[in-house]
């Protein structure tokens, strides 16, 4: 399978394509935009260019190979070693490699690889099929009063008398509530009292009961609670029910924010010394039988999660994720 043609396919799924040692295509979105004229809007697409300083391997033609072909790692190395030894070749014979669908690669004079893309209707989906856009002023439509709707005598007269009748049967449930409640025989709702046989018989009255049952009403009246108390405890009950929360389990896991990820050791320990200039404490992580770099490591994922969204926002091109272990 030839890479020159393999390029392109790449590209669709990729933002880097990577040609170790020689340096790496990389694609970039350009939104849609105003022109001059301010009229004109320029369709979103596609652009290519070639960074001549990611000269690391990124293995994406390597993967690509071993899934298309169905063969080794070891085997896609070999081809990928045998094209970047003839495009050298061809370069340095001031020749140029023509990549399908993508441009062509060229040195000059002095000694730079220049990249020369393929004119914009040869570029597959650069433009993703739109051209440009011509904005037409709006134009403010008159808007027309609804006319009120006539309503006839009839109408009015059917919905006089509906008034009358309602009326008329307010006022009789009105009188038929206020005898109920001024009219003690008809309080249906209160029960008769008992008399008691041998309290009327009695004529006397024991006055050391009434003293009793007077000072023990008191104590019992003093030993309650005050109303105001019962109510403050009863809204901490219901504070302490509202915020009370279940003991959250530890995360003993590492979570580590992955820069990239290599089926070969020296490829990882390459891009780690890249990150170890910039700054980042890195370390090379054996998973699944590859070899994952990491920027940064965390004993929280929310936090790694704060770290990989900015890392996102400084380098939208770049992708990142998180391994947890």
């Amino acid at each position: 399978m030839d890479v020159n043609r393999i390029t392109r396919e790449l590209l669709i799924s990729n933002n880097y394509v990577s040609l170790p040692t020689i340096g790496s295509f990389v694609q970039r979105y350009e939104p849609a935009r105003l022109k001059a004229d301010g009229k004109t809007f320029t369709a979103p697409k596609q652009v290519i260019i070639f960074d001549t300083s990611r000269t690391f391997n990124d293995e994406a033609i390597e993967l690509y190979l071993c899934e298309k072909l169905g063969i080794s790692p070891s085997k896609a190395a070999e081809l990928l070693k045998n094209f970047i030894d003839t495009a050298k070749e061809q370069l340095s014979n001031s020749q140029e490699v023509f990549f399908e669908n993508v441009g062509t690669l060229k040195k000059d004079n002095e000694g730079t690889i220049i990249f020369t893309p393929v004119p914009e209707e040869e570029l597959s989906a650069s433009t993703f099929g739109l051209g440009d856009i011509e904005a037409t002023p709006t134009k403010n439509i008159p808007t027309i009063p609804k006319k009120p709707e006539a309503t006839t005598i009839k109408s009015t007269k059917r919905l006089s008398k509906k008034k009358v009748a309602f009326g008329v049967l307010g006022l009789l449930a009105a009188i038929a509530v206020l005898a109920v409640v001024l009219i003690p025989e008809l309080h249906f709702w209160e029960k008769p009292a008992k008399r008691n046989p041998i309290a009327s018989s009695n004529a006397s009255v024991d006055t050391t009961t009434i003293v009793e049952s007077a000072i023990d009403s008191t104590l019992s009246d003093t030993l309650e609670l005050n109303p105001m108390e019962k109510s403050i405890d009863s809204q901490t009950q219901k504070k302490q029910a509202l915020l009370y929360e279940e003991p959250k389990p530890q995360d003993n896991r590492a979570y580590y924010v992955i820069a990239g990820s290599f089926i070969s050791l020296d490829n990882a320990k390459n891009l780690q010394a890249i990150l170890l200039q910039k700054g980042f404490k890195t370390e090379v992580i054996e998973s699944n039988g590859k070899y994952r770099v990491s920027m940064a490591k965390f004993s929280n994922k929310e936090r790694a999660t704060e770290e990989l969204i900015r890392l996102h926002q400084l380098n939208p091109k770049d992708s990142y994720w998180i391994l947890g272990q």
